[in-house]
This record gives C-alpha cells, sequence and structure tokens, in this order.
C-alpha cells in the first residue's frame, strides 16, 4: 500500500488498503487518517464507498457511517456485483440488523468463507442454531484452512 501511495498519492484504494493495515497493526488513529483520506479521494467511486464501509464498521467501529457509504455505492452503481452485497451484509451485521445482514449476505458470492463466517453469525444472533450449524459444517468441509482465529487476526473487528 505504501509503494501504491508513493506512485500515486491520490490512490483511494491504496489508502483504504493502508487504514486497513494499520488497524490490523492496533494503529487506529493511522487508519482513520487514511480512510478519510481514502473517501476524500473516492468520495464519488463506488467501489472505494464500498470497501470504506466495511473498514468504517469493522474496523473503525461505526456501522452508522458504514450504511451511509454501502448505500450510497450502490446508488453510484445500480448494477453493484455480488461482492458490494457481502459487504452490506457484514455493515448490516456490525449494526445488529441480522435479519437484513442474511438478506443481503445471500445475494453475494456464496463461495467465500468470510461472507460464510458471517452468514453463520447472523443466522446464530437470530436464534437460528440449525442454519448456522450448517454453514458452519460447509465452512469446515469446503475451507479445511481456514480458521477464526486467521479470520480475526486479517479482519479486525471492533
Amino acid at each position: 500500500a505504501e509503494n501504491a501511495l508513493r506512485l500515486d498519492p491520490s490512490d483511494s484504494t491504496a489508502h483504504n488498503c493502508f487504514g486497513d493495515l494499520m488497524g490490523c497493526l492496533g494503529d487506529l488513529e493511522a487508519a482513520e487518517r487514511a480512510h478519510r483520506r481514502a473517501f476524500e479521494c473516492g468520495s464519488n467511486h463506488a467501489d472505494t464507498l464500498a470497501l470504506l464501509a466495511g473498514s468504517k464498521a469493522l474496523v473503525a467501529g461505526d456501522p452508522a457511517e458504514a450504511i451511509l457509504l454501502i448505500e450510497r455505492a450502490m446508488r453510484l452503481n445500480p448494477l453493484a456485483p455480488p461482492w458490494y452485497f457481502g459487504m452490506q451484509g457484514r455493515v448490516l451485521f456490525t449494526a445488529g440488523r441480522y435479519r437484513e445482514a442474511i438478506a443481503a449476505l445471500r445475494r453475494s458470492t456464496p463461495d467465500s468463507p468470510h461472507v460464510l463466517i458471517f452468514l453463520m453469525l447472523a443466522h446464530a444472533r437470530e436464534g437460528e442454531g440449525a442454519e448456522a450449524a450448517a454453514i458452519a459444517g460447509r465452512l469446515r468441509t469446503e475451507f479445511p484452512g481456514f480458521s477464526v482465529d486467521g479470520f480475526i487476526a486479517g479482519y479486525p473487528v471492533t
């Protein structure tokens, strides 16, 4: 990310990635600065806003702002690709809107362990143990290298 920013200081995606990295390293102030810069450079770029929504929800712990960002991204790109719905599901999950999170995640990429873990968690929060257990089984079977510890280490949830 640092090399990308040296080459293009206005690259909103690089700023967002740098912010996420800083969040993983525990420097939330640097993460916030980088995320703010990502927004400044990409406030009308739907992909940037969708990525930033996930960062705001999961790194910065601000699901209210994240909801506004993902909604704006979807307005800018009405033909949103499936990964936008995965991001929307994560954002809605952090906001405690589990039923809506499930609906969004079901519109996302069905073979992503990151989508599946949030889908599993949302079902569990809704008291739907059988659905959560079935998804946990899929994670174990289809993604044997996936671990919750690895997920948390690379995807800080505040």
